[in-house]
Formats: C-alpha cells, sequence, structure tokens
C-alpha cells in the first residue's frame, strides 16, 4: 500500500481493514508513505518494482504522481481516492456528499458561523470536501461573511495552526470542519 500519510485515524483504520483482508488471503502488506512527495513516491513504488503482488496507491494529489511508473503497469493496482480515469480499479470516497452533509447536519442543528480547515491545495479529495462545504452554505444562504476557510495540509501541526488562525479571526464560528 503506498499512501500519501499514515498519521491520520480514517488511514488507520482503513489500513487495518486491508490488512485483515489480505493475511486472510495468505498475503503480507507493505505500507509506504510518501508524504506527499513526488519523489518519495517514484523512490517507494521503484522499490517495489516486481516484488510485490499487487499494489494499493493512494495518490490524492493531482498531478504529483507519476501514475505512469512501469512498477503500476506490471501488477495489479487498486488506486483509492485517486482522481485517475484511465483505471478500471479504483475505490472513491464521497468527500464532496459527506462534506455537504456533513455541514448540512450542522446547519439543522443550529450553526450559523462555521469554519473549514482545508486539505492540501492539489489534493482532489480537500478539493471535493470544499466544494461540498460551500454547496451547502449556498443552500441555506449563509454569508460569505459567517463563514471562514483556512489552509491545512491533513496533519496535527497544521490543523493546531489552523485552528489558532480561526479563533484569532474574530468571526467566532460556532462549529469547526
Amino acid at each position: 500500500v503506498r499512501v500519501p500519510s499514515v498519521s491520520d485515524e480514517f488511514l488507520s483504520e482503513f489500513l487495518t481493514g486491508i490488512d485483515r483482508v489480505t493475511q486472510e488471503s495468505g498475503y503480507y502488506l507493505l505500507i509506504s508513505a510518501s508524504h506527499r512527495s513526488r519523489e518519495e513516491f517514484e523512490k517507494a513504488i521503484g522499490s517495489m518494482y516486481r516484488r510485490v503482488d499487487g499494489l494499493v496507491v493512494m495518490a490524492p494529489e493531482q498531478g504529483v504522481y507519476d501514475l505512469d511508473h512501469p512498477a503500476l503497469m506490471d501488477v495489479p493496482v487498486v488506486y483509492v481516492n485517486t482522481n485517475v480515469e484511465q483505471v478500471s480499479e479504483s475505490l472513491n470516497i464521497e468527500n464532496e456528499k459527506g462534506f455537504r452533509l456533513m455541514t448540512e447536519h450542522l446547519l439543522q442543528k443550529g450553526h450559523r458561523k462555521l469554519a473549514l480547515i482545508k486539505g492540501p491545495e492539489r489534493a482532489s479529495d480537500a478539493i471535493e470536501r470544499q466544494i461540498g462545504f460551500r454547496k451547502a452554505l449556498v443552500e441555506y444562504g449563509i454569508p460569505d461573511s459567517d463563514t471562514l476557510e483556512v489552509e491545512g495540509f491533513f496533519t496535527r501541526e497544521s490543523g493546531y495552526t489552523a485552528a489558532k488562525e480561526i479563533l484569532d479571526s474574530g468571526l467566532d464560528p460556532t462549529a469547526i470542519l
């Protein structure tokens, strides 16, 4: 499995599930994180070249990774949360719908001042989440002045920095996504 990072709760649960299924099938899971770096992605994929029976690749950042790498052509590959049209095996998470529903839930509970901590600028999953957030705000007629979007990178450190920025902004949100 090749993922951008293994530091968040979603990926931990995801990898645990993959590990359980692979072991039940008589295989073992190797995990490599590229830390959102093209160079690290290519090193990791290159080190697995002709040494693995299959790959699960999560590459959400658009244009960052070389998805034509020879190692990806020689074995079965399942792409996860990777915005690639030319592949037949993929699993994508409904980020836009999920964030729209989550935002709607908060609005239905009476929250009217919302902040969003965004993900990496080129990450398709982060872009989809932002679109879902904005669609719900438009649907409920929430003005831009009652919302705030701040940069984040799906790390604890960037979440902490973003939360401080939100709290210092003067918006005084009742919910942060």
